[in-house]
C-alpha cells in the first residue's frame, strides 16, 4: 500500500508542474551548447533558467565562466539538480516560479523552453525588469517564439531576443 502512495505521491507532484507551467523535457546539450557559445558568456554574466529541471543549460552556461541560477517548480528535480551541482558555486537551484519572484537585478541572459501559453507572461516580466533596471537582457527560447517582439537572431529553434 505504501507504493502506491508513492507512486500517487509522484504522479501528483509532477502533474501539478504541468498545471503551473511546462512538463518537463530536457534541453538537447549540443545544441544548447552551440548557441550559448555563440552570445560568448563570462564571468559578467547571470543566466537565469526558467524550469531548469535537470540543470543542463545551468551547467553549460557555468563552463562558460556565468553564474546561473535555476527555477523550478518540481520538488523532486529542485532536489535531484541541487544534489547534482552541490559542489559547484556557480550553479543555484530555487524551488519558485520564476514568474512571481524577483530576479536579480544583474541577470543578463534568461533561458526557456516554455510552452506558448507562458510566452506572452513571460515578456510582460522580462519588459518590467528591463525598464525596472535599467539593464540590457536577452532571452534565448527555445521553439516558442514572443508574439510581439521580432528575435534579434535564430539558431536552429532557437529564438534570441534582445531587451
Amino acid at each position: 500500500m505504501t507504493i502506491i502512495y508513492i507512486i500517487f505521491g509522484l504522479f501528483a507532484i509532477f502533474a501539478l508542474s504541468v498545471l503551473f507551467g511546462a512538463p518537463y523535457v530536457p534541453s538537447k546539450a549540443r545544441e544548447a551548447k552551440s548557441v550559448l557559445k555563440k552570445l560568448h558568456l563570462s564571468s559578467s554574466d547571470l543566466l537565469i533558467d526558467i524550469g531548469c529541471g535537470d540543470g543542463k543549460i545551468l551547467q553549460l552556461a557555468a563552463e562558460q565562466g556565468a553564474n546561473a541560477i535555476g527555477y523550478e517548480i518540481n520538488p523532486l528535480l529542485v532536489v535531484f539538480t541541487k544534489l547534482r551541482f552541490i559542489k559547484q558555486p556557480k550553479i543555484k537551484i530555487h524551488l519558485k516560479n520564476a514568474l512571481t519572484t524577483n530576479w536579480p537585478p544583474e541577470t543578463t541572459l534568461i533561458y526557456v523552453f516554455g510552452v506558448s501559453s507562458f510566452m506572452p507572461k513571460l515578456e510582460h516580466k522580462i519588459l518590467a525588469h528591463t525598464k525596472k533596471h535599467r539593464r540590457p537582457l536577452k532571452l534565448i527560447s527555445y521553439a516558442f517564439p514572443l508574439e510581439n517582439q521580432k528575435p534579434h537572431t535564430t539558431h536552429g529553434a532557437y529564438h534570441i531576443y534582445q531587451f
